[in-house]
């Protein structure tokens, strides 16, 4: 098994993806246009959440595991990013209820997560497809 160095564009990416999460997260927003507070029944609230950590998960993989590695590297490599984006997902709701202008909100939390277990199992499945394409045929 090789070793891999970090990728230099995928670590940049992540950095400033992280970044713009933390001013997400952080910031005050009370300029910006009313939006509705549901779509088709779901809060908005938690789809931003979705969306905005849907990222997490690819950008960490790409700048720290790539393709080359085994099977059960990779799959413990993607289990190792959905937690530390957990961690930072609980983090910044930890934070923001410490704050005066924000508040924490498990939901909030959930909505992360599920986003960040979806794009780690379409990660493991783009694993799967490009293993199996680039496998010397038989």
């Amino acid at each position: 098994m090789s070793s891999r160095k970090p990728d230099i564009f995928g670590t940049i990416a992540l950095v400033i993806y992280l970044a713009l999460v933390a001013y997400l997260c952080f910031s005050h927003f009370e300029s910006l246009p009313k939006v509705p507070r549901s779509f088709m029944g779901i809060p908005s609230d938690k789809i931003v959440h979705f969306l905005m950590f849907m990222p997490f998960v690819p950008l960490a993989y790409i700048a720290f595991v790539g393709d080359r590695r085994r099977l059960w590297v990779t799959m413990v490599a993607i289990i190792v990013i959905f937690m530390a984006g957990c961690g930072i997902a609980a983090l910044t709701e930890i934070i923001q209820g410490m704050t005066s202008y924000r508040s924490k909100d498990l939901l909030d939390f959930r909505a992360d997560s599920f986003s960040m277990a979806a794009a780690s199992l379409v990660v493991f499945i783009h694993y799967l497809f490009r293993r199996k394409k680039n496998a010397p045929d038989a």
